[in-house]
């Protein structure tokens, strides 16, 4: 058995290991909220890094399918101001070929009357042979003037119909050149946004490199931590035992010292029935609790 110095510095000692064991667990409390804190904003970060990738990844088919349209709203604005330069190189030379035809100012369809109604007038009236010549000769000149007449008029509604045509081409190259202006925009911003992105990845990986070591240093931390908490656990957990094992050892000794007693006040009653003395109610109670003894 301890004696009561024993007893006092085993107490002592153990309740030294069970404040260390506190104060270890509300550290280990603290540092495990400390490094969950750390995971947390490390797969806040990857996650984060993750959506701008993708928003990059969408981001890029949007710049490509801009860039097609760029492409081929071009060509086809360059297609038709070609077109319309030969038009107008066309229209030129109707003008000149204009500028070199007779000018006629009797109209087509009055000359057109005319000659029906003189050949119709030769063929079903009878006239004297010069009569005939110069009414033929009248139809001959009416009908050259016609064919001018016709040129010029064909030439005209050319040019007429070319002008309606590039006018029209200018509107379409003009609208295709708005779209090639707009789909540029579009495509610039979000060219800016990729370059925007792709900046903030950079700073968030530096970031989570950060995040990882320092979670990982407060891991290691815990570790050490706990390793040491379990230790102290384990010496409280030997110290208890002692205290423990001093106990029953204090049980037993007192059981058997109990026993002692009792068997020497047996004995002191054997050796009055011995000697044919009157025995007590007492006496007659410690015959009864030595019986099994």
């Amino acid at each position: 058995m301890l004696t009561e110095d024993e007893k006092k510095e085993l107490f002592r000692t153990l309740d030294e290991e069970k404040k260390e064991i506190y104060r270890l667990k509300s550290q280990l409390n603290e540092l495990d909220q400390e490094k969950e804190s750390w995971f947390k904003k490390k797969n806040e970060t990857g996650n984060e890094i993750k959506r701008l990738i993708a928003l990059i990844t969408s981001s890029k088919v949007k710049r490509d399918a801009f860039s097609h349209r760029i492409k081929t709203s071009k060509e086809g604005r360059d297609k038709l101001n070609q077109e319309i330069k030969e038009k107008i190189s066309h229209i030129k030379e109707l003008n000149v070929q204009q500028q070199k035809q007779q000018v006629v100012h009797e109209d087509p369809r009055y000359l057109k009357h005319t000659i029906d109604r003189l050949e119709f007038s030769l063929e079903t009236q009878v006239m004297s042979f010069e009569k005939e010549k110069e009414l033929m000769k009248k139809i001959k000149d009416l009908k050259k003037k016609l064919g001018e007449a016709k040129a010029v008029t064909e030439t005209r509604q050319e040019s007429r119909g070319l002008s309606r045509t590039i006018d029209q081409l200018k509107d379409e190259a003009e609208r295709l050149h708005n779209t090639v202006q707009e789909t540029a925009k579009e495509s610039q911003e979000i060219h800016e946004q990729i370059i925007a992105s792709s900046k903030r990845i950079d700073e968030l990986r530096v970031q989570e490199k950060d995040y990882a070591e320092k979670f990982k240093e407060s891991k290691k931390r815990f570790s050490e931590m706990n390793a040491q908490l379990k230790e102290h656990i384990a010496a409280a957990n030997e110290l208890s035992g002692k205290f423990k094992e001093n106990a029953e050892e204090g049980v037993e000794f007192k059981k058997r010292k109990e026993e002692d007693t009792l068997k020497s006040m047996r004995e002191a009653v054997e050796e009055k029935i011995k000697k044919g003395q009157k025995l007590t109610n007492k006496d007659l109670l410690v015959m009864q609790q030595t019986d099994s003894i």
